[in-house]
């Protein structure tokens, strides 16, 4: 079933949001005093406070599948890349964050985009939704 397939492409782009956050919490910590605490515990944070974002995000992408799926709708890689791009540099916004942090959140997005669709569709250029 292709739901499976979107929750394994959902799986993927938390995993990569979790360690591009921490990756960038390292290279913060570098130019700052440490804070209590080892890196390890503050991936473990990350991983959970990111779960209720993902859970969020998990359900938005599940919602706009069905909707896609039942019209047949075929997508393509672009529009993985496309979506995630554009939902990351509207959650960057919402917060108030300037235009560098925009431009960031582009990038970020279409990692996202990327991790989601090769680990849901593989190498496939375009796929027909279904719901079976």
């Amino acid at each position: 079933m292709q739901i499976f397939s979107v929750l394994r492409g959902c799986v993927a782009a938390y995993i990569v949001g979790v360690l591009f956050n921490w990756a960038g919490y390292l290279i913060d910590i570098r130019q700052r005093p440490r804070p209590a605490g080892d890196i390890w515990s503050d991936l473990v944070f990350m991983a959970v406070m990111g779960g209720g974002l993902a859970l969020i995000a998990t359900i938005l992408v599940l919602a706009l599948w069905f909707v896609l799926a039942r019209r047949g709708a075929t997508v393509s890689y672009r529009d993985a890349l496309t979506t995630g791009a554009a939902g990351t540099v509207l959650v960057f916004w919402s917060v108030g964050n300037l235009l560098p942090w925009l431009l960031v959140g582009v990038l970020l997005g279409a990692a996202f985009g990327a991790a989601f669709w090769l680990t849901a569709f593989g190498r496939r250029r375009e796929v027909t939704l279904s719901l079976t």
